[in-house]
């Protein structure tokens, strides 16, 4: 083995000298080598080396080389006086890494088919190693320091056949990783984070591919599993690889529809890509952690987990995976000129209308927030007139289309569908925009959703493949005191999860010896799965096997969340200072940007104004779906399925609150008492309104028989007054009797008993605390005259409907 001059590697810092490693941890780590023999000189080495160096280099080998042939039982640790001659000759040239003889290189299954293109070499970090065959110890934090890199000569991966298998760092965007493993020989299933990632990929040959998702473009409608086997079989005919471009949540429409067609998932390449992405978004996809399950289900040699910006896993099998690292010849450098800014959405305004002032060049604004985005198009209407608008489009995903309605737009061909474009995270990673535009990236902690990591930035900049005509990226910091590290925040974060797991395994345990405790255990699982962790719930979950684990996606998006918060965007200066040691480009420019107070009343009104039109748009939806409900034929079901599929967010819980209820009485009914109108405004039942109301149908819907319904009728008869002390009590016996995991706190039992018993004040009583008189059930005097079209017979469980999480 040699040592080899690294002046093509220039970001790594000096290496120590201290350790051996070994052909086994070569072989441990999937490097695949005919022998042992040293290397003929590489083609990337420098042959300019002075001969007194090399001739110290030489003997300091030749030492250890004799030193391993002994088959000493522990690896050789160079002396002081080695090390230092060897730290001598080493500072004299740039830091080191180890070559071996790339001819029939083979990592992980991927083949290096041109050695001219791509070289391989293995490095552990803080340290540079000798690599000794004859020496079989290795010790395991040598493994966990490895960095196994494919160096290429072009920008792109060239050179090597297909994707390695495990974690493949492919550190920069748009060098064809995707398209390599499209061409590859090999059946692959391509699981995307977004829509228009799997859609811009298969578009490009549609003939070929298979898009499994959500509809975007020319696909109008989801794809469903009769269509994948189609494509199944239209493949088998031509006798070609199947390529499936999988969105994350149709993931097991693809493998449910291979097995139906006899084949196995399992002779597929699972590939997932942007694997940051999907860490990112966890805490409002839980479908990600899914993803993980699968991927790590599926066999080991057949899986890749692929990104620009790999980051850290919390979860344990994931960390030990070795990741292969891709190094380019030619660094891709970035000009970046950095604003601070008091308000954000109008200094985007001020920049934007600077840089398109006397030319037609194109902007890209990244910024991740449509109402942030809604106000900044009223600014330069403003400024501009609506002259303007005809030069603005955004591009998002399709919960945010009906939100920016006309400026909605998609790339077309690649291009840029205006002059002025906006970009959610949809766009942010994997899209190619093939034509030259400014860009703006704009962070603000007022919008944590917003906040750009230092990979997602460099994702958002390599959407061009073209030339980045300018690159600024706006800010503004949160202030305060630092928070406690990211760190530190993971382990409390996975030591409070596994407390949680462990309560959640020792609840099944007992309730297998104790059934009778089975909805008392219920409600605190559900108190579980539903406890907020930095304002997000689920530290713990169920997998595809429907066993209770961490979610440990979620964790790796908290300590994002965290780390940006209470670091990146914690002090001005942070992100700079990050930007220059991390290398990601050069900062050419740092500007000021403080509006005048006038600046901010304006922004107070556009936001007033746009929570106004938002709350009238949701009252006009909402007045229509009732209307289409009433007009709906009565238990059209599949009706009601597609309405809610299409619908946004408030008017999604309506209709799921008819479906809820829908079987019980005439839907007309509920699309009357389940929406609140006052004025002008029409809104849903708040959820503590709701839960009133769904317990009183559910209660109204029992049998006359039903145990429960006779124990509450023999303790509140209709007609007889009680007080509240009376009720309470009466109340907590009976659910004591039936073990409702519900304790009632003073004043507490009235309001959870008059969910289900209609009763007034008996006005006609003198003193204070007047009794309740009871009328009937609540729902009686709602649904006068009425009867339920479905009854919840005599063994109905009632108690099971006070666990139940309600829109």
């Amino acid at each position: 083995m040699k040592y080899i001059d690294n002046n093509i590697d220039p970001r790594d810092e000096p290496e120590d000298l201290s350790r051996v490693i070994t052909k086994e941890y070569l072989n441990k780590l999937n490097l695949k080598k005919e022998d042992n023999k040293v290397s003929p000189p590489s083609p990337i080495a420098k042959s300019s080396y002075q001969q007194l160096e090399q001739k110290k280099l030489q003997e300091n080998e030749t030492k250890i080389k004799k030193t391993t042939e002994q088959q000493d039982p522990t690896p050789v640790i160079l002396t002081e006086e080695e090390r230092t001659k060897l730290e001598g000759i080493l500072s004299q040239i740039q830091p080191c890494m180890i070559e071996e003889e790339v001819t029939e290189e083979e990592i992980n299954n991927c083949k290096i088919t041109d050695p001219a293109n791509v070289r391989a070499y293995c490095k552990v970090s803080g340290e540079t190693t000798l690599i000794s065959p004859f020496n079989e110890n290795v010790e395991d934090d040598l493994i966990n320091r490895a960095k196994i890199v494919l160096f290429f000569e072009s920008e792109y991966l060239r050179g090597i056949n297909q994707l390695p298998f495990g974690i493949f760092n492919k550190n920069r965007t748009g060098v064809g990783a995707t398209s390599l493993e499209l061409r590859s020989e090999r059946n692959s299933i391509i699981v995307c984070p977004t829509r228009a990632l799997a859609y811009n990929k298969y578009r490009k040959d549609p003939e070929v591919l298979m898009y499994v998702g959500g509809p975007i473009g020319s696909i109008k409608k989801s794809i469903n599993r009769e269509q994948v086997k189609n494509y199944i079989e239209k493949m088998e005919r031509k006798n070609v690889f199947k390529k499936f471009l999988v969105v994350a949540d149709s993931l097991p429409v693809v493998l449910s529809s291979l097995k139906d067609k006899g084949e196995k998932p399992d002779d597929y390449f699972l590939m997932v890509d942007e694997i940051d992405s999907l860490q990112s978004d966890s805490s409002f996809r839980p479908v990600a952690e899914d993803i993980i399950d699968y991927y790590l289900k599926h066999p080991e040699e057949k899986r890749c987990l692929l990104s620009a910006t790999i980051k850290e896993f919390s979860h344990p099998e994931l960390a030990k995976i070795p990741v292969i690292h891709a190094e380019f010849k030619t660094p891709k450098n970035r000009e970046i000129k950095v604003i601070h800014s008091t308000y954000p959405d109008s200094t985007v305004v001020k920049h934007v209308l600077s840089i398109i002032k006397d030319n037609n060049q194109k902007v890209v604004i990244a910024y991740n927030s449509i109402a942030s985005i809604k106000i900044i198009i009223k600014l330069l209407e403003k400024e501009k007139g609506e002259d303007i608008s005809n030069k603005i489009a955004v591009l998002c995903g399709t919960y945010g289309k009906e939100e920016v309605n006309e400026y909605y737009a998609t790339l077309q061909e690649d291009k840029l569908p205006n002059q002025i474009n906006f970009i959610t995270s949809a766009y942010f990673v994997g899209v190619d925009i093939k034509e030259d535009f400014h860009l703006v990236s704009v962070a603000n902690v007022k919008r944590p959703q917003t906040l750009l990591s230092m990979e997602k930035l460099a994702q958002i900049a390599g959407r061009c493949r073209k030339t980045l005509l300018s690159d600024t990226i706006i800010y503004n910091i949160k202030g305060g005191k630092e928070k406690v590290t990211y760190q530190a925040y993971r382990q409390k974060l996975e030591e409070e999860a596994q407390m949680l797991l462990a309560v959640m395994e020792n609840l099944e345990q007992i309730e297998k010896e104790k059934p009778r405790f089975k909805y008392l255990f219920e409600k605190v699982r559900d108190a579980i799965k539903n406890t907020e962790i930095e304002g997000v719930k689920g530290l713990v979950r169920k997998n595809i096997e429907q066993q209770y684990t961490i979610s440990y996606l979620l964790i790796d998006s908290l300590c994002e969340k965290h780390e940006l918060l209470g670091d990146l965007y914690c002090k001005y200066g942070r992100l700079e200072n990050l930007i220059k040691t991390s290398q990601m480009g050069n900062i050419i420019d740092i500007n000021w940007d403080n509006e005048a107070p006038s600046r901010k009343e304006e922004l107070k009104e556009l936001q007033a104004e746009q929570r106004r039109e938002q709350q009238d748009k949701t009252s006009l939806e909402l007045a229509e779906a009732r209307q289409q409900v009433m007009n709906m034929e009565e238990g059209n079901w599949d009706a009601l399925d597609k309405m809610i599929n299409e619908s946004n967010h408030e008017v999604k819980k309506f209709l799921t609150r008819i479906k809820m209820l829908g079987a019980h009485t005439q839907w007309g009914l509920l699309a009357k008492h389940l929406l609140v109108t006052k004025g002008d405004t029409t809104r849903n039942q708040r959820k503590d309104e709701f839960e009133k109301f769904y317990l009183g149908v559910k209660y109204w819907a029992l049998d006359a028989d039903n145990k429960f319904k006779i124990m509450m009728n023999s303790c509140f008869e209709a007609g007889k007054s009680y007080t509240s002390e009376d009720i309470e009590n009466n109340l907590q016996d009976i659910f004591n009797n039936w073990g409702i995991p519900v304790k009632l706190p003073k004043n507490q039992g009235i309001k959870l008993f008059r969910k289900l018993i209609h009763a007034e004040r008996d006005e006609s009583y003198k003193g204070k605390n007047k009794p309740y008189i009871i009328k009937g059930e609540y729902i009686n005097h709602l649904f006068e005259g009425q009867k339920p079209k479905l009854s919840l017979h005599q063994d109905t469980d009632f108690t099971k409907f006070f666990q139940q999480d309600l829109p």
